[in-house]
């Protein structure tokens, strides 16, 4: 009786082992399936730096691979990378604000690192005008609430004005106030002392009764003048009651740059322009410096005092500046310019007095 138990039990044990070993079988083959074909079919890389027409790197730059639908952008250093790619032929797209868009065919093979240095071109077509001192942040001159004239460099260059003083005499609502103390600027109608003067966003120190020496601002370093004509208190204090007078400084864009300039004014006065520039990657460094003279006349000996007393003026700007702000392709400012002021001016005596 337990003989034939045993035979009983024997079949179903061999059952069971058989279809173990046949799992296990399936599950090896699975196995060395998928080995192979991590083996077989390894991906490919596309990277690369894009810079400008300058050689300067380009942060922010928008890379899409059209037939993967792979998207990255470039860093701060003007690297991008995009892995993963299976064998075939793609369509590489850089674009970027300012700049025209790059497209570039690819053929790519099974396990080929792609390494591109690719360049944008500026982008020629005319863009909106961009303003800040209406609202504190960057908007299209059209699209501001506030009313805004601007005053680009190309129209200073085309008026020919060397000093802040000429460039703001030809602007239609403003005028111009000089007393012993320097020139204010009056807005609106109402006196100098409610019309701030602001550089690149700060307010100017220096101020007396509203009035500063405006010919201490050398044309060369404007980049654009912005006038908002209006009461802007909440943004910048009672001082902007009449409106607000924003200089906005150049930026540095250049490796290397260094420019001289030079011009004779009436009456015989020299103005002498110094200005040297430099840019590596996110960090910028721009410094100008102006000489302003003048022998002086005298258009009656009789008086005490000459007409126009011989003086030399000396203006001295920094200014350094970073170009990306948590990793965004955004100018964010490092260093506000500052202007240093000096002046010689000769007494009838012939003695000279030094005032700042």
């Amino acid at each position: 009786m337990a003989t034939s138990c045993q035979e009983q039990a024997r079949p179903q044990t061999d059952r069971h082992c058989g279809f173990t070993a046949i799992y296990q079988f399936i599950l090896s083959l699975a196995l060395l399936g998928l080995a192979h074909s991590a083996v077989a079919e390894p991906t490919a890389r596309i990277e690369g730096i894009v810079r400008d027409e300058r050689g300067l790197v380009l942060s922010g730059v928008n890379v899409v691979l059209e037939e993967h639908s792979s998207d990255t952008q470039t860093t701060a250093s003007g690297w991008f990378s995009l892995a993963g790619l299976p064998a075939g032929t793609y369509t590489l797209i850089l674009s970027h604000v300012g700049y025209r868009t790059l497209r570039r065919e690819l053929v790519v093979r099974i396990g080929q690192v792609v390494s591109l240095s690719l360049t944008l071109a500026e982008q020629s077509a005319e863009v909106s005008e961009v303003v800040v001192t209406g609202t504190r942040t960057q908007r299209r001159l059209e699209d501001t609430p506030i009313q805004t004239t601007l005053i680009s460099r190309q129209a200073i260059q085309q008026q020919g004005a060397a000093r802040l003083s000429a460039i703001l005499a030809e602007q239609c609502g403003l005028a111009l106030a000089r007393d012993y103390s320097g020139t204010g600027v009056q807005l609106q109608g109402f006196d100098a002392d409610y019309t701030l003067i602001l550089v690149d966003g700060e307010p100017i120190i220096g101020r007396t009764a509203g009035t500063l020496e405006l010919d201490r601002f050398a044309a060369g370093s404007i980049e654009q003048v912005e006038i908002v004509k209006g009461p802007l208190s909440s943004l910048y204090g009672s001082e902007a009651l009449a409106g607000v007078v924003n200089l906005i400084t150049r930026k540095p864009s250049r490796p290397l740059g260094l420019r001289f300039s030079s011009r004779l004014e009436d009456p015989r006065a020299l103005d002498l322009n110094a200005e040297l520039e430099t840019r590596h990657g996110p960090l910028g460094l721009l410094l100008h410096f102006n000489r302003h003279s003048s022998p002086g006349y005298d258009l009656d000996p009789r008086t005490l005092s000459p007409t126009v007393p011989q003086f030399t003026n000396y203006t001295l700007q920094p200014k350094i500046t970073s170009y990306y702000q948590g990793g965004a392709p955004v100018p964010a400012e490092g260093a506000k310019a500052r202007f240093y002021h000096f002046r010689y001016v000769f007494q009838p005596d012939g003695s000279r007095r030094f005032s700042q």
